[in-house]
């Protein structure tokens, strides 16, 4: 089947729960390993963890994230959030009250611009050599780079795939027929943060959630999308011939940003702080 999309990481826990097999079938160890858990290679997380973090989020990874991002932060300037009138906040606005306006509580929230919205492709898929604390390194460094994006454009974010696989539907290019890619929306006004923070650094996110569709449905075998027709070179490049083939199967224009899957040899694991300036530089925000 073609490219397989969620509008929120709930919505593709659910698509994994329903791949589950009964029992090996055709797909042999490989389904049914996405769904017994507790490896170092898939996250440790049982079938029932996996699908609960997945749906309400993890607090640890979210502060890990946060001391991370405040880490970033330190030498680039994010965007702060400001206090706006809304019917429900934390606090009362009482001249508001007092003059009978409806939004007389006050919250925190990001401004949104009204400038063309940036779309935000971040590939969940890694390298077997990329470990846990670097996952969580990348993953801040994205939502650092995000907050900051947001200073000056709307921006969504998607979560993406780049596995081999087999679509015998009508598919955008030769590239999408041989990958399995499953695309899941998250929500950026708020930043679901403890959601985003976990489905970027946790294996148990691309290697269970994931896996378990494109195994299912799409003809996923264990490999790099596209490797039978154009191999994996410079699959960590952004701009090489085989990820603008990815680019135009996911729907992006030159204005988006898309961040490739995760090899050891990534700028953003080596140095996160400038990896965000050059993403920032590129959309005319660095200092």
């Amino acid at each position: 089947m073609p490219i397989m999309r969620f509008d929120s990481i709930s919505e593709a826990t659910e698509q994994y729960i329903a791949c589950k097999p009964a029992s090996k079938g055709k797909h042999g160890g490989r389904l049914s390993s996405c769904y017994k858990g507790r490896d170092d290679w898939r996250g440790g997380l049982s079938f029932e963890e996996v699908c609960h973090v997945a749906k309400h989020g993890s607090e640890p990874h979210a502060q890990r994230a946060l001391a991370l991002i405040e880490t970033i932060g330190a030498d680039i300037e994010l965007q702060s959030p400001v206090w706006v009138d809304a019917h429900a906040g934390a606090f009362p606005n009482v001249p508001a009250f007092l003059a009978g306006s409806p939004e007389c509580m006050r919250r925190k929230t990001m401004e949104v611009s009204d400038r063309a919205p940036v779309k935000v492709f971040a590939c969940v898929t890694s390298s077997a050599w990329v470990g846990p604390e670097q996952l969580e390194t990348r993953g801040a460094a994205i939502m650092a780079a995000v907050l900051s994006l947001q200073a000056s454009h709307p921006v969504e974010l998607f979560l993406y795939t780049d596995l081999c696989g087999r679509a015998d539907e009508c598919v955008v290019n030769a590239f999408e027929r041989f990958s399995s890619i499953l695309i899941t929306r998250i929500e950026t006004q708020p930043l679901e943060l403890s959601t985003a923070a976990w489905s970027l650094a946790h294996q148990g996110f691309a290697r269970q959630i994931m896996f378990g569709p494109a195994y299912a449905k799409m003809g996923f075998n264990s490999g790099w999308g596209g490797d039978k027709l154009v191999g994996i070179e410079d699959i960590d490049n952004a701009n090489s011939p085989r990820n603008k083939m990815m680019k135009e199967a996911l729907g992006m224009n030159d204005h988006d940003l898309m961040i490739p899957g995760a090899f050891i040899s990534d700028l953003i694991l080596s140095d996160p702080v400038q990896w965000v300036k050059n993403v920032l530089a590129s959309y005319q925000l660095a200092e």
